[in-house]
Formats: structure tokens, C-alpha cells, sequence
């Protein structure tokens, strides 16, 4: 006599494990030795040149990119390797910010062809904001030194209202964003990122984990660690019982 295999659907859910991570279009986790950030030109993806940051105020910290006033840095991009596809594409942004005080700012942003106009989110004066608004009471508070995982989403429209979208410590894509902004953010012929721009203001803060990809899985970290927990305990739980159904009824290896 056979043992029993695995009900199938748990047998599914064991062998898939977590989904596979997408890969971004760019990505920069700023794993420089410490020290200026002017030149480094590590990370993976569509980038043409290093960090550009001629006064030498943004470095690297522990593997972060750190600043105490209001500079900014940027890298150029391929913007063909950016693109908007079509009308109702999108693109997404994330990084890990921090700001050091209530009066900073850490915003991961992007300039695009034609027109350098810059679209981003962060944390400012304790709140979170999109393009450099506060979002005010109802959307969380914004404690200083705290790491949120900051996530933006543009899309485009070819008749202007393009949208804005923010996400703070999302965990999966179908959470809602925590605001959506209608507003004409891309410049006519506008056909991909030109620029990456980690932007400081006030008081500092640190940028880590810069993404620019075409969907919310590509820029975001995964699996979530609950996701891991239950299969860990599913695997664990379903081997235990198949074990004991083993020295009751004297089953052979």
C-alpha cells in the first residue's frame, strides 16, 4: 500500500514558493564605499553616465546615499529604454527615504525629455507628499529617521491629465495608493525618463533601493515576509503529518 500524496493544491503551493521578483529598468542600491557619490556609476540598468554631483555634498553612508542640506544629485538615463509605451502607460519610482527632521525632505525623482520637470514623493515636515504638497491630516504621519519605502506611479495621457500616484510601505499591488493627483506632468512628446534625481532639502535625510520600472512588482521588494512564513509553516505542518501517518500504520521509507 502506497501512502497518500499531498492534497493537491497544497503540493501546488509548496512547489511554486514566491513569485519572481521583476527586474527594473534601473536600479542603484548605492553600494559605493563611503564617500562622495560625484562619479560612482554602480547599480544595474539603462544608465548612460555616473553620479553627478559636482560640489561633492551628497555621499555615501553605509550604503546610502546621505546629505544634511538642500543638494540634490542626478545620473542621466536612456530614455528609449524608459519609455512610455502608449497612451496609459505607466512608469514607477521607489526608494527607501528617511528624512532627518521634521523640516527635511528625501524624494526620489525624475526628469523627463524636453522639459526637465520633476515628479516625485517623499517626506516633508512629518507628512508624505507627491510633487512637493504635503498631503496633510488623514494620510499618516511621517516620524523623522523613520524609513518608509517611498512608490510613484505616472502615467501618461496623450491628451494632458497625466496622473500621479503615492504609496508608502506598500505590501502588495493591490493596495490602494495613499493619494492620486490629475495633473499635465509630462511635456508634449514626451517619450521616456531622461534624468534620476535623489533630491534633498532642509535638513537632509538618506536615499536607498532607487527603482525605475513598468510595473509595481518591478520597483517594489518581494516576497513578503508573512507570504514566506505561511509556506515555511505549510511545508513544515504537511511533512509532520505525512510522518505520522508513517509510525501509525508502518509504512516503509
Amino acid at each position: 500500500m502506497r501512502p497518500p500524496r499531498l492534497p493537491v493544491a497544497l503540493a501546488l503551493l509548496l512547489s511554486a514558493g514566491p513569485a519572481a521578483a521583476q527586474t527594473p529598468l534601473l536600479a542603484d542600491s548605492f553600494d559605493y564605499p563611503d564617500g562622495p557619490v560625484n562619479g560612482r556609476n554602480g547599480g544595474t540598468g539603462a544608465w548612460t553616465a555616473g553620479w553627478n554631483n559636482g560640489a561633492n555634498t551628497v555621499s555615501v553612508s553605509g550604503g546610502k546615499l546621505t546629505a544634511s542640506s538642500a543638494v540634490s544629485t542626478f545620473r542621466n538615463v536612456d530614455p528609449t529604454a524608459t519609455a512610455w509605451a502608449s497612451d496609459g502607460a505607466s512608469v514607477y519610482l521607489s526608494a527607501t527615504a528617511s528624512a532627518v527632521n521634521g523640516s527635511s525632505l528625501a524624494v526620489a525623482a525624475v526628469g523627463v525629455p524636453g522639459g526637465f520637470l520633476a515628479i516625485g514623493g517623499g517626506v516633508k515636515n512629518g507628512q508624505f507628499i507627491l510633487n512637493g504638497v504635503p498631503l496633510g491630516a488623514g494620510t499618516g504621519t511621517a516620524t523623522p529617521g523613520v524609513e518608509y519605502q517611498i512608490v510613484i506611479r505616472v502615467t501618461r495621457h496623450d491628451g494632458g491629465n497625466d496622473e500621479a500616484a503615492l504609496w508608502v510601505n506598500p505590501t502588495a499591488v493591490t493596495d490602494a495608493p495613499l493619494v492620486t493627483n490629475m495633473a499635465d506632468y509630462l511635456p508634449a512628446g514626451t517619450t521616456g525618463l531622461d534624468v534620476a534625481i535623489p533630491f534633498f532639502d532642509g535638513g537632509g535625510g538618506t536615499i536607498d533601493d532607487f527603482r525605475v520600472g513598468t510595473t509595481f512588482e518591478s520597483v517594489t521588494v518581494a516576497p513578503e515576509p508573512a507570504t514566506c512564513t505561511l509556506l515555511a509553516a505549510a511545508a513544515v505542518g504537511a511533512a509532520g503529518g505525512v510522518r505520522r501517518l508513517r509510525r501509525r500504520v508502518g509504512w516503509a521509507r
